[in-house]
């Protein structure tokens, strides 16, 4: 655990190929296998309380969160980084209430 936290870190390279030819963040059958990680559908509808922080693009989104809605997942907290761009305001009817904030600050350690 971190500070009392269950956490699980899923990562990848975006550019990366797990498919030889098809970068990684346009090889959907690979992003809904990371969505799969996040939240099964064999964990059934509504079980899932995760917190989801997903530094992620445009596509990647789209990919995750229709998996995640098609798997019956409702996290407690999804924070992506797609809410601070276009995206959230192109996306508005599939998620109303899509708030981001910038992760650039000095306090993190990164």
């Amino acid at each position: 655990t971190v500070q009392g936290f269950n956490v699980t870190a899923i990562e990848f390279n975006p550019d990366g190929e797990e498919t030889p030819g098809v970068p990684n963040s346009q090889n959907v059958e690979f992003l809904e296998g990371l969505a799969d990680q996040l939240c099964s559908a064999d964990e059934g509808p509504n079980t899932n309380n995760a917190a989801i922080f997903a530094c992620v693009q445009n596509g990647d989104a789209d990919v995750l969160l229709a998996r995640m809605r098609l798997n019956g997942c409702r996290p407690m907290l999804a924070w992506f980084t797609t809410a601070t761009w276009g995206w959230a305001t192109d996306n508005a009817d599939t998620i109303p209430f899509f708030l981001g904030g910038g992760q650039w600050h000095e306090n993190f350690a990164y």
